[in-house]
């Protein structure tokens, strides 16, 4: 049987999945990026290779195959070169609101004017781990959620290494017969739907499956989205 793998995204970590995991038809193994839970570096000292290992050496350890791997929001800087370096394991991509620049292009341009100024300025000042106003996070990840779930989110959430959306980032091609899916939230205000079509034909285009909820679906729409990762798993790799 194959298994889901999830990626967070940024300022976010494996907890991000907590609610959606159980109503998946697969086993499923949700990483934790580096620096945060049990690997505590340094941000400022983390490069994009630190994260595409952490990943693919879970994947390694756990000996999984047929992975389909799902990436949320800034794991679209990591997972496409997860899926280049171990193409034997991965059965599908799968990008979840995910952020795609070109190669050698930079996340930052892509993002909202206020997310972009806050990170162009922090890079600016030499912060190289921060934290995002909680103002802007809740605009940005909890616009859909009830206010229980928003101030939960809200107070889990974590710093995150400001050179991987600042710095422009190499992508490998992606293996040709790989299946790629692109789930687009219709509520999201970072990666609009807009927004999504770039980073969709970023990445040379993907299977795009949208769903009525927020930048953080799998928080506010656990159920809606398994049933996605579900469909795509089950029937359509």
């Amino acid at each position: 049987m194959s298994s889901f793998v999830l990626v967070h995204g940024g300022s976010h970590a494996a907890w991000c999945w907590e609610d959606l995991v159980g109503h998946l038809n697969r086993p499923a193994l949700a990483v934790d990026l580096p620096g945060r839970g049990p690997d505590r570096r340094r941000l400022r000292e983390l490069t994009v290779d630190d994260f595409v290992d952490a990943v693919t050496g879970e994947i390694e350890r756990a000996d999984l195959h047929d992975v389909v791997l799902v990436g949320h929001s800034l794991a679209g800087v990591i997972v496409p070169t997860v899926c280049a370096r171990i193409p034997k394991r991965i059965k599908a991509l799968v990008l979840v609101a995910a952020a795609v620049a070109p190669p050698g292009g930079r996340i930052v341009d892509l993002l909202p004017a206020p997310v972009r100024m806050l990170s162009l300025a922090q890079h600016r000042l030499g912060v190289r781990a921060p934290s995002m106003p909680r103002l802007l996070a809740r605009r940005a990840f909890c616009n859909d959620m009830s206010p229980k779930t928003a101030r939960r989110t809200l107070d889990r959430l974590v710093p995150e290494a400001v050179q991987l959306v600042v710095e422009p980032l190499p992508r490998p091609a992606l293996p040709p017969q790989l299946p790629v899916f692109y789930i687009r939230f219709t509520q999201d205000r970072i990666i609009t739907p807009d927004r999504a079509q770039v980073m969709i034909d970023n990445l040379g285009g993907a299977e795009v499956v949208d769903l009525d909820a927020g930048h953080d679906g799998m928080i506010s729409r656990p159920e809606l989205v398994a049933a996605a990762l579900n469909a795509i798993s089950g029937e359509r790799v």
